[in-house]
């Protein structure tokens, strides 16, 4: 991806390496239709809000109805900095002019001079 101009953090952001090495095979996020990268993007954020959420209610014995309205307000955070972060990513595929992950892995995409700009 660097001949794009695409650095290795861009094209393969932290989340998905780090879905990557749990085993989990997800095509990097400029290679994901919207509504795909959207789910795995607000799944993966508001799994580990959550979680630090819970971690604070136990430990530090957070009252409940803050407890709830926080976990309202990371939903919230969750998935509108999904939203836009999916919507950067789909425009970077679309000025890259990006084929599907498949044909993008196949040789003949590779190979193909007239695809390098």
């Amino acid at each position: 991806m660097e001949y794009l101009g695409v650095s290795d953090y861009l094209a393969a952001p932290f989340l998905y390496r780090g879905l990557w090495k749990l085993g989990v095979k997800e095509p990097p996020p400029i290679f994901t239709s919207f509504v795909r990268g959207l789910l795995v993007q607000i799944a993966c954020f508001a799994f580990v809000m959550v979680c630090t959420l819970l971690v604070l209610h136990i430990v530090f014995k957070i009252d409940s109805n803050i407890t709830i309205n926080l976990f309202a307000i990371i939903c919230l955070f969750s998935a509108s900095y999904s939203f836009f972060m999916t919507i950067s990513y789909q425009q970077l595929s679309k000025i890259l002019e990006l084929p599907d992950w498949e044909l993008y892995l196949s040789k003949k995409y590779k190979t193909d001079d007239s695809n390098i700009s």
